[in-house]
């Protein structure tokens, strides 16, 4: 198994005399800056935040290869090292989103509760492509060769994504991260770890970007959740946020920012955020 010798992942660090710590997992080939938008949402001012860069990302990209596993643990490490009182509320997007799940399922004794969003077993095509990273990587060459094409694509999904993170996503873009990313996705995860994530006693909600994410397999996770859930007295959720994408944070961050800070608060999510 792959391991980092205790090496420390980078991470930035927001008010760190605030009360409950949460701790921001990004997405593949991204990095802690994607959460800058909302992590400046005055809905989080109060909490200490970290924004950890996962391995072989940007400020983390000498702890490789990347494993799910490894990454998670190396996580770990940064809550009992760095967050308040030894323990972290997690939030996760996409790759960020399994790594969560990954460490609830193994470390609850470290998560004050989990969100998670973009983040399921891949199903019908997405589990296709997934299993073809080769193939992934080379229509995103592609895509990237054209010019203006990849700028379109984030105004059609309402992306304002800021020159410093742009500089990141493109340093990260690499063959084999990529690789490493999809194999972690397609072979490290599935729904014995949502099994293990629903029998934690760890309060998780698991959304979907209804535009681009998968409601149908979030629908089932959450079942799995909130059955696992009425057995340790909490309440876990499955939601959709019908006019989001999947890199939603960057596309409505003080609604996401609001959507944590009520999951948090064990508060009544923001009506944009519909039951599944």
């Amino acid at each position: 198994m792959t391991s980092y010798n205790g090496q420390e992942l980078h991470f930035e660090e927001r008010n760190s005399l605030g009360t409950d710590t949460i701790l921001f997992l990004h997405g593949g080939g991204s990095c802690g800056l994607e959460w800058d938008l909302v992590a400046n949402d005055v809905s989080l001012a109060s909490y200490h935040l970290i924004l950890v860069d996962l391995p072989h990302h940007s400020g983390s990209r000498h702890l490789a290869p990347f494993s799910l596993p490894a990454a998670a643990d190396a996580v770990v490490d940064t809550i009992a090292k760095h967050a308040q009182d030894g323990k972290a509320h997690i939030v996760g997007l996409s790759l960020g989103g399994f790594v969560a799940l990954d460490l609830t399922a193994r470390h609850p004794e470290v998560v004050l509760s989990c969100f998670v969003t973009g983040a399921v077993p891949w199903q019908g095509l997405y589990r296709w492509f997934g299993e073809r990273p080769n193939l992934v990587w080379w229509v995103g060459r592609l895509q990237s060769a054209v010019p203006g094409l990849d700028r379109w694509a984030e105004r059609a999904q309402g992306l304002m994504i800021s020159p410093a993170l742009r500089a990141k996503l493109e340093e990260n873009k690499c063959k084999i991260l990529c690789l490493e990313v999809f194999h972690a996705i397609t072979n490290q995860f599935g729904w014995d770890t949502v099994e293990r994530v629903a029998d934690s006693g760890v309060r998780t909600c698991a959304v979907a970007g209804s535009k681009m994410d998968q409601v149908a397999a979030v629908k089932k996770m959450g079942l799995m959740l909130r059955n696992g859930g009425k057995k340790k007295g909490i309440t876990n959720m499955a939601v959709e946020v019908k006019e989001a994408v999947h890199w939603w944070n960057i596309q409505l961050p003080a609604l996401f920012a609001s959507g944590i800070n009520a999951w948090v608060r064990e508060e009544q999510l923001p009506r944009e955020f519909k039951s599944l």
